[in-house]
């Protein structure tokens, strides 16, 4: 039997953050630029940052208002199916996740934020009880049994009409432009 869990692993930008600077430092990084090798379809969930303890996959990445309750912007959030629970796994358990940084910018110089524009994820982690998460935010969501294979997310569920491929959560329709009648 496996499970569903949805893990916030790292910030996403908020374009919000162009009206204010943002306190503290760290990084942010923009949604579109987090992405697994393409001939990849999903990323390891592991334990510890440990690739030979893998628990399960990494299916798809959303973007969760402020996740933590403070309302401090936005979080990229792992959609994962763990096919291998260790017994400390449940909800608040710490994350983390190991990605290859190709492009990134200064901005908010005083506060020493940085955007990243465009990773490359390796795995993602759920933290063990003896080890601490960098992001201190990040965190399990849910974690739920799941019998059945994983729906589709909550905000493209039941959205396609006919003539409309649904592709990554956006919608693609065809035949736009395509003449119906002539009198």
């Amino acid at each position: 039997m496996s499970h569903k869990a949805f893990i916030a692993f790292a910030r996403a930008y908020d374009s919000d953050w162009l009206d204010r600077q943002p306190f503290g430092s760290g990084q942010v990084f923009m949604r579109h630029g987090v992405r697994w090798l393409p001939s990849k379809t999903s990323v390891p969930l592991v334990c510890d940052h440990d690739m030979n303890r893998m628990v399960g996959e990494v299916t798809d990445i959303h973007v969760w208002p402020w996740v933590d309750g403070s309302g401090s912007g936005r979080w990229l959030v792992a959609e994962c199916t763990v096919t291998d629970p260790p017994s400390w796994l449940r909800r608040g358990t710490g994350a983390s996740w190991c990605y290859r940084k190709l492009n990134e910018y200064e901005t908010w110089r005083e506060h020493k934020w940085s955007v990243v524009t465009s990773a490359l994820i390796d795995e993602v982690t759920v933290c063990s009880p003896t080890h601490k998460p960098m992001e201190p935010g990040a965190s399990v969501l849910t974690f739920e049994r799941s019998s059945r294979p994983a729906a589709a997310p909550p905000a493209a569920a039941g959205r396609a009409a006919e003539g409309e491929v649904i592709y990554g959560g956006q919608i693609i329709r065809r035949n736009i432009g395509q003449i119906l009648r002539v009198r």
